[in-house]
């Protein structure tokens, strides 16, 4: 395995911006949409199931101190099995890359509509590669130049709009349908408390103690997101960011200060690549990292490479309506993360405990 080591500051950093990355633009306007003026409270119980999840994932490394998930795999469940476990999890990898990288077409969508999203793909893809073979502290010392950025300048869009704030937007207070708006936003479990599974690749990394600051990451994130979402409800109301697909960017459009300070929008999806490249460099380091841990292979450029066509070219087959993209995300990623973040380390950890039983049991026999 690589040797790297990256604080534990630095893990709370690339944990809080893989949590919020993406989601602080696209689930607002959904959320808002299920659950009015409480939907606020949404990223606050998602945060409490990341936690749980995450403790879970910390569990299972602590039985396997030093090893990944992709090692753990091999190690518990033998050469053929684990092989192909340690292959779900390297496709699942590559399959959010996929996703973080269709994102970087809103931004396409909104303010360069008529460059081709290839080219946003192929820039942001080589720029992640280069980061992946050059080594992963390269990427941690990004986080922590990105996440001050991040909050400054989401900060510069929501605070000049306070003089909008409407306490009446909050009314009636506590009227959550609480098991039908989780039916709703279930996708919010899986994106992004799941995706972060990833992370089973980098904890090793971190010499101390890793649990701390990797928890505060996922619930920090999640109460930023909670904090956002009202902001949004007590500046704009219900019914309008309900039916914004970007209700953070239309904010920013209207943005004005002191009559000369204008299209903060440009700023802040600025910011949101920043975040998106940290996202990718993580989710592309995963993919190509595992995938050398599993074939034994020390050259990352090698590996790597063939993933920027692989990623870009999955990226265009998704459908061009984000209408579609969102329908299909709330019917099925849920159902499609939770194997990855919850059932397989679970299966590893239950063939964990039975590999110690037998163990124990060969020993009391001598």
């Amino acid at each position: 395995m690589e040797q790297v080591h990256i604080s534990r500051r630095q893990l709370f950093m690339l944990t809080f911006l893989f949590i919020v990355g993406s989601a602080f633009i696209l689930l607002p306007g959904p959320f808002i949409a299920a659950a009015k003026q409480d939907a606020w409270l949404i990223p606050l119980w998602g945060a409490v199931w990341g936690i749980l999840i995450a403790s879970l994932w910390l569990y299972l490394m602590r039985l396997h101190p030093g090893l990944s998930i992709i090692q753990i795999c091999r190690s518990v469940a033998g050469k053929t099995v684990g092989s192909v476990l340690a292959l779900l999890f390297i496709w699942f990898f590559l399959y959010t890359s996929v996703w973080i990288t269709r994102n970087i077409s809103y931004v396409q969508l909104t303010l360069m509509p008529r460059t081709p999203l290839s080219v946003f793909h192929i820039m942001f893809l080589l720029i992640a590669y280069h980061a992946v073979i050059k080594g992963f502290e390269g990427i941690a010392r990004m986080g922590e130049l990105i996440m001050p950025l991040f909050l400054l300048f989401v900060m510069f869009v929501v605070l000049p709009l306070l003089k909008e704030w409407d306490w009446e937007q909050f009314q009636p207070v506590m009227q959550l349908d609480v098991w039908s708006t989780i039916k709703k936003t279930n996708t919010f479990f899986s994106f992004p408390f799941l995706e972060a599974v990833c992370f089973t690749m980098i904890i090793p990394f971190v010499k101390k103690k890793a649990s701390l600051p990797f928890l505060a990451g996922i619930g920090l994130g999640g109460v930023f997101l909670s904090i956002l979402i009202f902001f949004i409800i007590g500046i704009m109301g219900i019914s309008r960011p309900s039916h914004l697909l970007f209700p953070i960017y239309t904010l920013a459009t209207e943005v004005e200060i002191a009559r000369f300070i204008e299209h903060i929008e440009v700023v802040l999806f600025v910011v949101y690549l920043g975040a998106l490249y940290i996202q990718l460099s993580i989710l592309y380091y995963c993919t190509v990292a595992g995938l050398c841990q599993l074939l034994k292979i020390n050259n990352r450029a090698v590996v790597g490479f063939p993933f920027i066509l692989i990623i870009s070219g999955l990226a265009l087959t998704y459908t061009d309506n984000i209408v579609i993209d969102i329908e299909w995300t709330d019917k099925y990623s849920f159902v499609h993360s939770s194997l990855y973040g919850v059932f397989l380390p679970i299966l590893l950890i239950l063939l964990t405990w039975l590999k110690a039983y037998r163990r124990k049991v060969r020993g009391g026999s001598k």
